[in-house]
Order: C-alpha cells, then structure tokens, then sequence
C-alpha cells in the first residue's frame, strides 16, 4: 500500500519525483499551449483577399447556375404543351426534366477538349 501512494496520478506529481516526471509534463503543457495558442492566433488572423483566379470562377459558377435556372423556366414553360400534345405521363415528364442535368455531364467533359482546339495558339 505504501508503493499506491508514492506512484503519481495522471496529472499529478509526486514531489519526490519531481525532477523527471515534472520536467516531462512541463514540456508537454506547454507545447499544448503553444499549439492552442497558435490556434487562436489563426482564427483572428485577417483572410485574405480572393485571388483574380478565384474571383473568375465564382463569376463562372454564377453564370452556370443562372443558365442551368434559365433552362429549367423555359423547360418547364414548354411541359405544360409537350403534356397534352405527346400524351406524357407523370414519369416521363420527371426524366426529361432530371435529362437536362445528366445530358450537362459530357458537356463538362468536352467543353476542355472544345475551348483547347480553338483557344491554342498553334
């Protein structure tokens, strides 16, 4: 019983035992506060401004989005005459309006391809 009350507890010193156990828990609190105060030191620290780059593709993102909602206006103008002139159902008007999405996917993919062949120069 006597070997239980000389073993130190987790955060705790033994005073007998100061010299290397405290010197161990020294380093290690302060490296934790250092590293906490780096933290907060990040967090109030001024953002910086968006770059050209960055500034052009939210532009882009912007002009996508407005397209892709002009799109679904216009789309949704002509359902209510493709309903009664080519007798679609309720399923079949949904996957023509979801088509549009999924027909974007290989524009994405040939727009680089596209924009490549006729912006080089040669």
């Amino acid at each position: 019983s006597v070997t239980r009350l000389n073993r130190p507890l987790p955060g705790r010193l033994v005073r007998h035992s100061r010299s290397v156990t405290s010197t161990f828990l020294d380093d290690h609190m302060a490296a934790a506060v250092e590293k906490k105060e780096q933290k907060l030191a990040m967090n109030k620290a001024e953002p910086e401004p968006p770059t050209k780059f960055v500034v052009q593709m939210a532009l882009c993102a912007c002009v996508n989005s407005a397209l892709l909602g002009y799109d679904t206006g216009v789309l949704s103008g002509a359902l209510l005459y493709l309903r009664e002139e080519m007798n679609l159902s309720t399923t079949q008007i949904e996957l023509l309006t979801s088509s549009m999405n999924f027909i974007a996917i290989p524009g994405c993919f040939m727009a680089g391809a596209i924009t490549g062949l006729i912006s080089r120069r040669k």
